[in-house]
């Protein structure tokens, strides 16, 4: 994989070492559709985990903490998406249970894949047990590399609105060091400082500072939020409709999970997940009990709400090309001030959000927002 010149990494074939063999083609999941999935056992669930540590470090609800956990100490590995030292995301192959918090929180950036479909065949035919998180994309391509199923591997879908591009994310933080004076050190993207329902971008300085900002005023969550900065495949994502989707789970926000059970309304985040499959209804009968959880119909229309992103493509912005070409040529301040300047409503929303916070009123407000 190569990047490319808006920082997206695309397959990349050496032509000299190219014997025509036929092979990129038939492991290509777009080329070389899978095999439609069979749905007919699949069931949905909301849940959380009880593990408040867990919860507090997840986007959602944690579970994928827990069943990387029930795998690791199983003797198996997991693999899923990090934020390294340096500040790239990636995929991380692990068998340690002390590093499974790595994997908590959305991170909204192409992740390198490095060499872990490798890994993962590896820990399979060594008899081990493996569990994958990654994209519908990634989860696809992990499975045709593979060329055939294997009982011990557990895949997890996250349902993806798109994924904007290391450099853009890469040119975002050396903005921000600049704007601080000092060095990022940790990153939450969507950090529930303001609940659930208000997540906002955190970036911990090395000289103690703290940033917090929404998707109306930080740049980076806005531009994702607008669809201004995915790769250009994520506007015509192959991996659309239920029909296209292979892992043995899906899980996504459930957002609406005031409908089903008001006790775990608590705007600390909740999971909605597709058990799709006998082997996944198993695994996640055996770790229930790490839980709060509730069936949901897999026809609730509230659900299919919230799985919007597992049926339809993001609409490109008009604004997506000339903010790479833009980027490449000017800068992100040139980026900033062509098409993320912050407005003085913006701003205002911004620190009422704050004041609300502050005023310990934020979640009636939010509360009281949904019957306007």
């Amino acid at each position: 994989m190569i990047a490319d010149e808006e920082g997206f990494l695309q397959p990349n074939i050496f032509l000299d070492k190219c014997v025509e063999c036929g092979l990129c083609r038939k492991t290509c999941p777009i080329l070389s559709p899978l095999k439609a999935p069979d749905h007919s056992h699949q069931k949905l669930y909301a849940l959380h985990s009880k593990d408040k540590l867990i919860r507090r470090r997840s986007t959602s609800g944690g579970f994928f903490s827990v069943i990387s956990k029930e795998i690791i100490d199983g003797g198996g590995k997991a693999v899923g998406v990090v934020l390294n030292d340096d500040l790239k995301i990636t995929h991380l192959y692990i068998d340690d249970a002390d590093e499974i918090y790595r994997f908590s929180g959305s991170k909204y950036v192409q992740s390198d894949l490095q060499n872990c479909f490798r890994q993962v065949e590896q820990c399979l035919q060594s008899g081990h047990k493996c569990v994958f998180s990654g994209t519908p994309c990634q989860v696809a391509g992990l499975l045709s590399f593979l060329k055939h199923p294997y009982l011990d591997l557990y895949t997890v879908e996250v349902v993806c609105h798109g994924v904007p591009s290391p450099l853009f994310w890469e040119q975002y933080i050396k903005h921000k060091e600049n704007e601080y004076k000092s060095k990022v050190v940790a990153v939450n993207f969507r950090d529930k400082k303001y609940g659930y329902g208000s997540g906002v971008m955190k970036l911990v300085f090395s000289n103690g500072k703290v940033y917090h900002q929404g998707h109306e005023a930080d740049y980076f969550l806005h531009a994702f939020s607008k669809s201004m900065i995915d790769r250009r495949s994520c506007y015509n994502c192959h991996f659309k409709g239920m029909e296209k989707h292979y892992a043995d789970f899906t899980i996504y926000d459930g957002w609406h999970i005031c409908k089903w059970n008001k006790k775990m309304n608590d705007d600390k985040g909740t999971t909605l997940v597709y058990a799709h499959n006998e082997k996944a209804q198993c695994l996640l009968n055996k770790i229930s009990n790490n839980f709060i959880i509730q069936e949901v119909s897999v026809n609730d229309k509230y659900a299919k709400i919230d799985a919007v992103m597992l049926y339809r493509s993001s609409i490109m912005s008009p604004q997506r090309n000339n903010i790479y070409q833009i980027l490449n040529n000017n800068g992100f301040d040139g980026v900033v001030d062509k098409y993320l300047s912050i407005t003085w409503k913006i701003r205002f929303k911004s620190l009422l959000k704050q004041l609300l916070y502050h005023m310990r009123v934020l979640s009636l407000f939010n509360r009281f927002k949904k019957f306007l």
